[in-house]
């Protein structure tokens, strides 16, 4: 209890004295504890908590206190008053009313011009919790000078005292015995009156107390960025080390046991502080210098921030709305400042080859949050590819905003292309390195001798490599080398060693094992369609009648060459994936055209064809794609750094989506008819219409 702490004065026990500025905040900690009330910050003097005993000529002796409150008694021992300190009830006056004011009037005038632009604001359920309340808590930094103590309380006694105190003071006065004293005085329950709640309930109103945010910060900053791991640590904090050897405060005190929400709250204020961090900026920009060393031909981009970065305390300063003065949650409104903002941009030579083959119509851009102790925003740029999706730059930005995106988006468009085995090596590396396999002893054989067979400039060499893997000791003892050979795009050449089915026409050889099977199955679905369903209008165009829709007149129109490099369809499977359709192969079946009549454009799509420059090999393309190939290299003159040019890409191919997925499985269904009906019985619970109940049940008995 914070009775047994101090040195009462009155028979109430709310006013007594301490000896050091520390015992005094002790006694305002337990008494805040005791009573669930915060007592924020209100007038408080320059010198009060000042180390030293500071005496000047202004300094006036007294006997008696003056003022309100009085709070030192008389005991004849004259003294002089250094400093004055009040803290006021949580629910106090409301400082920052004309602060408000001024905001709200600057807004209503913003919307009162010609073309008024909004601004978006935190929705507050109460304008304030200011109510008034009165109540505070008084301290005053006194000294005493017990040897000039009087022994009658009359004028002339004290006057003389007081000329003999002072002319010691300036002459001698190390020689002057001083003590020092802290006086508070503790409102009464009453003081507060009926204009709030008292009580552990008054607790939940409670802001985080200084010493709990100080402790989040620390943990932010060593990594904790979890609500329920701050949790634990906080509380952890409170009972073994906040208040050791003390009440400890309630579990409704916010103050100390603050909830989830506000615990995310002063995360993310704490991680905004700790993005500014300049020594972490300098490591990253000698981390950069060995990338650029260790990965000559990567792409590294990194601009620190200046050092005129906002302060801890400018990073709060511009809040869109000032709750209060005790450090309410709130999100800050960061000013833009006029220097160079964080940026960071990579890109690895196997990502730009990745970019330029596939992105040139379409890029995907991903973001994620919360990856580092800095919250920064990090940003993944992706191209779909013929064997998935595949990350092709990343860049960090110090704000999330469109300027900051476009300079990552216009430094990642310039790269240029060149030829990565990176993934390649990886995957032979890690296949081989498995204990399982039993090739960890010969790894090194097998790897040089998959080199081989990758680094073959022509077919002949390839044969030879091919040959010389097949009569190795290592492939005759080995079942699991001679089934698994190269991956993905590797293992989808015949040239390769891939054997296909006898259903497989030769134009499909050679391509992505998704888009073989959406053209076996479009192939399937095509034999349906017999020769005189199948019309010819002129010009390339044909109509094709429609399987599911017999009585419909029209059927689809087929075009095989509709002038800009694409065949078109008019049923909605063309029109969802772009890819190959049953009419258009119907098309190809029963009449004179053939896969290859097909727009050179679209067969050299890549989403098509086999990546040459992954498997080592050349794969045959359409002369007028290779001349358009040779074009675009030509324009990219072997450039191994980031560009700054806004001009356009020089190649253009065509967009396709990945392949459209085959008929459904029983099993796939079963969990499509599980999910519907869980939905119809979560919708029975928000239903207020009995007829639609009736319809419902009715529905059902018919099942």
């Amino acid at each position: 209890m914070w009775k047994t702490l101090w040195t009462p004065v009155t028979e109430d026990g709310l006013c007594g004295w301490v000896g050091t500025f520390e015992d005094a905040e002790k006694i305002r900690k337990a008494y805040e504890v005791d009573s669930s009330i915060t007592f924020v910050s209100g007038k408080k003097e320059a010198n009060f908590g000042r180390p030293e005993i500071v005496i000047n000529e202004k300094s006036r002796v007294r006997f008696n206190d003056v003022g309100d409150p009085c709070i030192v008694p008389y005991d004849g021992t004259p003294f002089i008053i250094l400093a004055r300190c009040e803290r006021h009830c949580i629910f106090g006056k409301d400082k920052h009313k004309k602060k408000k004011n001024e905001l709200k009037e600057g807004r209503d005038s913003c919307l009162k011009g010609d073309h008024p632009v909004p601004r978006k604001r935190k929705q507050l359920l109460q304008a304030s919790k200011k109510k008034g309340c009165q109540a505070k808590i008084v301290m005053k930094d006194v000294v005493f000078f017990p040897d000039y103590q009087v022994k009658k309380n009359t004028e002339k006694i004290k006057r003389n005292a007081s000329e003999h105190l002072r002319d010691d003071l300036s002459d001698v006065p190390d020689n002057v015995n001083k003590q020092r004293r802290i006086y508070i005085l503790l409102p009464k329950r009453e003081d507060h009156g009926s204009t709030h709640l008292t009580g552990q309930l008054a607790g939940f109103m409670n802001p985080l107390s200084k010493e709990v945010r100080d402790k989040l910060g620390e943990l932010v900053g060593h990594g904790v960025t979890s609500v329920s791991e701050m949790r634990r640590h906080l509380h952890v904090y409170v009972d073994t080390l906040l208040f050791k050897d003390m009440k400890r405060p309630a579990l409704s005190d916010a103050a100390y046991y603050p909830t989830d929400e506000t615990i995310r709250t002063h995360i993310y204020l704490a991680q905004l502080r700790l993005r500014y961090s300049r020594i972490d900026q300098e490591n990253l920009l000698h981390k950069v210098a060995e990338w650029q060393e260790n990965y000559p031909r990567d792409n590294f981009v990194f601009m620190p921030a200046s050092n005129s970065a906002p302060s801890d305390n400018e990073i709060l300063k511009d809040i869109d709305c000032v709750e209060q003065d005790d450090d309410d949650e709130v999100y800050p409104q960061i000013q833009a400042a006029e220097t160079t903002e964080f940026f960071f941009c990579h890109q690895s030579e196997f990502q730009r080859h990745l970019l330029y083959r596939y992105g040139n119509s379409l890029c995907l851009l991903d973001a994620t949050y919360r990856t580092t102790k800095y919250a920064l925003p990090l940003f993944f740029l992706a191209v779909k590819t013929n064997v998935g999706y595949s990350v092709v730059a990343e860049f960090i930005v110090q704000h999330e905003t469109k300027k900051s995106i476009m300079q990552g988006l216009r430094t990642i468009k310039e790269s240029f292309v060149f030829i990565c085995d990176f993934h390649r090596e990886q995957s032979w590396t890690r296949w081989v390195s498995k204990t399982d396999y039993g090739l960890t002893d010969c790894k090194d054989q097998v790897l040089g001798m998959l080199r081989r067979c990758a680094h073959a400039s022509s077919e002949k060499e390839y044969t030879e490599a091919i040959t010389k893997l097949q009569n190795s000791d290592i492939w005759a003892r080995s079942s699991r080398l001679r089934n698994w050979y190269i991956r993905d795009n590797a293992t989808a050449t015949d040239t390769f060693g891939r054997s296909y089915v006898k259903d497989v026409p030769e134009f499909l050889k050679n391509r992505p094992p998704s888009f073989i099977k959406h053209c076996m199955s479009k192939m399937e679905l095509a034999d349906t369609i017999s020769a005189n369903e199948v019309l010819s209008l002129g010009n390339r165009t044909y109509k094709v009648k429609s399987q599911s829709d017999p009585g419909q007149r029209t059927g689809y129109q087929v075009t095989m060459d509709n002038g800009n490099g694409m065949p078109s369809c008019g049923c909605h499977a063309w029109m969802w994936t772009l890819l190959p359709c049953k009419h258009i192969f119907a098309v190809i079946q029963h009449t004179e055209f053939s896969w290859e009549d097909l727009p050179p454009e679209y067969l050299s799509s890549p989403y098509f064809n086999i990546d040459s420059h992954v498997i080592g090999i050349p794969v045959p393309i359409p002369s007028e794609a290779l001349e358009e190939e040779e074009v675009e290299n030509e324009s990219f003159d072997g450039a191994t750094h980031f560009g700054d040019s806004d001009g356009d890409d020089a190649s253009q191919l065509i967009d396709l989506p990945s392949a459209k997925r085959g008929p459904k499985s029983l099993k796939a269904l079963a969990v499509q008819c599980r999910e519907k009906l869980s939905l119809l019985q979560n919708a029975t619970y928000l239903c207020q219409s009995e007829d639609a109940f009736i319809v419902l049940d009715s529905t059902l008995r018919k099942l």
